[in-house]
């Protein structure tokens, strides 16, 4: 059975780290009219952190006011920083086509298309900003992540240089350059660039995730090098590297991807196990290690890992892990469970939640449950793939195929709509507009083996 239509989950963690900067933008923002009390309203929301209540309030103004350049920009804002970053597009880009748009806007636009998975509109925005004004480092810093994300290393160097040549002590471009230069075997230039970064790493004041990021980049070099003996001096280096930093996630992380490519998952495990015990439980680490253990199908012991990670401080990023998990197994009924906890505990649950619970119920087979629950989703499109989703379960192929083409046309990019679509085309006998929707699913998303 393909698996979640939404797997992405609004995040209210990370809304809360933006929250400051969306207030001050708020500050910024007027509305049509004389009055400011949709602009307090919209406020007050926000500092009470009722997340979608103020987004559904902003979505009333833009409603009667839907060319408003601030409300498109902190309604865009909004969006983006919990995640949504499709529908964050389109009102960033009205705000960004605007006469009056300057540079953070672009950024903000380029930012979402970066985050929304096409580094290349990303890039194409963040070209037409430094255009205009060439000397915006934040510009050059994001169109590094793009780069990266395009595997575009040498783009991304030059970037880099560009930063040091103004900031010449800046450390994150320092290990940036090392890194780079490292990817592009030029071991050479990457061990001088790891010197002339070392000054900077032995500041007191360095932080010591610099100092493991550095140690990482030194072991990824031993072993990159291609030297006699290299693989025994990187499994040192490594280990050395896990002696110093044993809870750091990026020496952790690299490590375990170190050992897996020389066939040592079990060192990898020990790996996991340890960094478990010196964080005291860290959520990603236990989520890690259970989903390494469920993927050799020690299902008993990942369960245990993955339902710590939820209860643990800061759990609330690893509940999606647990109820993919459950969802995985065709355990509806558990992931259910989980998914009920959490709406519990909100006063106001996230829409992207109330979907999850929406989607959950279809699999489930609780047809009239799911029926309540979609009926109550706002956005067409949702309840478009959900109500196909619901037909296609209940063997009404006809129906399910033209709630999901309409469903489709707002979200083209979502390859589980396109394999239910391909699912009830073929129950239909129409092989070909199949084979094509499951063409679609696998551009759309090549890792999904359900389309294969």
């Amino acid at each position: 059975m393909p698996p979640l239509l939404f797997p992405i989950m609004r995040s209210s963690e990370r809304f809360l780290r933006c929250a400051v900067s969306i207030l001050a933008l708020l500050a910024l923002a007027g509305c049509p009219g004389s009055s400011e009390a949709p602009r307090d309203e919209v406020q007050r929301l926000l500092e009470e952190q009722r997340i979608d209540e103020a987004i559904t309030h902003l979505e009333m103004l833009l409603d009667a006011s839907p060319d408003a350049v601030e409300l498109n920009r902190l309604y865009g804002a909004m969006l983006l920083s919990v995640g949504e970053t499709s529908q964050a597009i389109w009102p960033l880009l009205k705000a960004a086509e605007n006469a009056d748009s300057g540079p953070e806007d672009h950024l903000m636009l380029a930012r979402a298309h970066l985050s929304g998975g096409s580094p290349s509109d990303a890039i194409a925005v963040i070209d037409e900003v430094l255009l205009e004004t060439s000397d915006i480092l934040e510009a050059y810093q994001l169109r590094i992540s793009a780069q990266l994300a395009l595997n575009q290393p040498e783009k991304a160097l030059a970037d880099v240089e560009y930063i040091l040549r103004h900031k010449p002590d800046d450390s994150e471009m320092l290990i940036s350059r090392a890194s780079l230069l490292l990817e592009l075997e030029r071991f050479g230039e990457a061990k001088e660039a790891i010197e002339a970064a070392q000054s900077v790493m032995d500041s007191p004041d360095a932080p010591d995730t610099w100092a493991a990021r550095f140690c990482a980049i030194g072991a990824s070099l031993v072993f990159e090098h291609g030297e006699d003996g290299s693989v025994e001096r990187a499994a040192k280096a490594w280990n050395a590297c896990l002696e110093k930093y044993p809870g750091d996630s990026l020496v952790v992380t690299e490590a375990v991807g170190f050992f897996d490519g020389q066939g040592d998952p079990s060192r990898s495990e020990e790996i996991l196990r340890r960094a478990v015990e010196e964080t005291r439980q860290s959520v990603g680490f236990l989520a890690s290690l259970g989903q390494r253990l469920a993927a050799r199908s020690e299902h008993e012991e990942a369960e245990e890992m993955l339902r710590q990670a939820v209860e643990s401080e800061g759990g609330i990023r690893a509940r999606p892990i647990l109820i993919e998990y459950y969802s995985e197994r065709e355990e509806y009924d558990k992931a259910l469970e989980v998914l009920t906890e959490w709406l519990d505990i909100q006063p106001f649950p996230p829409a992207n939640l109330r979907i999850m619970h929406a989607d959950l119920l279809v699999r489930a087979g609780e047809f009239d449950a799911a029926k309540t629950a979609i009926a109550e989703i706002e956005k067409p499109e949702f309840r478009n793939l959900l109500e196909g989703r619901l037909a296609l379960e209940q063997d009404d192929a006809e129906r399910a195929l033209d709630l999901l083409e309409q469903g489709i046309l707002l979200w083209p990019s979502n390859a589980v709509a396109r394999i239910l679509a391909a699912e009830a085309a073929s129950q239909l006998g129409d092989f070909d507009r199949s084979l094509s929707e499951y063409i679609e699913a696998l551009r759309a998303d090549p890792e999904n083996s359900e389309a294969l």
